[in-house]
């Protein structure tokens, strides 16, 4: 069975309007363009519910309102009334006339739909979808670590120092057999100093010593070397060396010869 539902407004669009959101909803829509056009036809059919502009010619919605109000058949007719930027909501002469509700124009087809069916179904309505993304609670901090204090340790113990006792004094028993251990000296570190470097002798003054038939005249040759400077060396070494070097080489050859004959 349909429900039907009655818009008193002076506006035709919004009568319109009313009409296009109720088509195929299963509401039939009667329209009024006054107040007391309005009180006529809600006595005459009764509607199951009554959209009431608060602006429209005597009676405004309030006035409409309250005088449903009034009436024994008609009070239980929920009334919704429809409000405009002029023309704001008056919560207090709608508590007083007894409205079940506001709504504003210009009005969404979906919003208007909902408060209807609750007004005479008892439909909850659903929440709509939301067009944009729901926000996600952003999760509390974690709390912030307790800092302790670095455990103190305990100071540490003086350093007790022994100190030996005083010696007793002399002429005491105990002194005599007492040996104070004497400090060993401690000599003063070296310190090196290079030796001033000997004048050379003048060159007419080194004695060459004769050869040793034993040695072959090498004593004589390092000495005269160790005291000779580079020139009078390199003199003595063209008058020496070759005589010693025929010397040894003599002596090589003999030692040869004689292992020979051994054999």
């Amino acid at each position: 069975m349909s429900k039907s539902l009655l818009v008193a407004d002076d506006s035709v669009t919004i009568q319109k309007a009313v009409g296009i959101v109720f088509a195929g909803e299963g509401y039939r829509v009667t329209a009024a363009s006054d107040g007391e056009e309005a009180l006529r036809l809600v006595r005459e059919e009764r509607p199951d519910v009554i959209l009431a502009d608060v602006s429209m010619p005597s009676p405004d919605g309030y006035q409409l309102c309250q005088a449903l109000r009034g009436d024994p058949g008609l009070k239980d007719v929920p009334v919704l009334l429809l409000t405009g930027p002029s023309s704001p909501y008056d919560e207090a002469r709608g508590l007083a006339a007894g409205a079940d509700g506001a709504l504003a124009k210009p009005f969404d087809s979906q919003t208007l739909l909902a408060r209807v069916r609750e007004l005479v179904e008892g439909v909850t309505p659903a929440p709509l979808p939301l067009s944009y993304p729901r926000a996600v609670p952003t999760p509390a901090p974690p709390p912030a670590p307790v800092l302790r204090p670095a455990p103190v340790a305990p100071p540490a113990a003086p350093i007790r120092r022994l100190v030996p006792p005083p010696l007793p004094p002399p002429g005491h028993p105990l002194r005599a057999g007492m040996v104070r251990p004497r400090p060993t000296p401690v000599a003063p570190p070296a310190v090196w100093a290079p030796a001033p470097p000997l004048p050379p002798p003048p060159p007419d003054s080194i004695e060459v010593a004769p050869p040793s038939p034993i040695d072959g005249g090498e004593a004589a040759l390092r000495l005269a070397i160790s005291q000779a400077s580079r020139e009078v060396v390199e003199r003595i070494a063209w008058e020496v060396v070759p005589q010693l070097a025929e010397v040894i080489i003599r002596e090589h050859v003999e030692r040869l010869v004689n292992e020979r004959q051994k054999r």
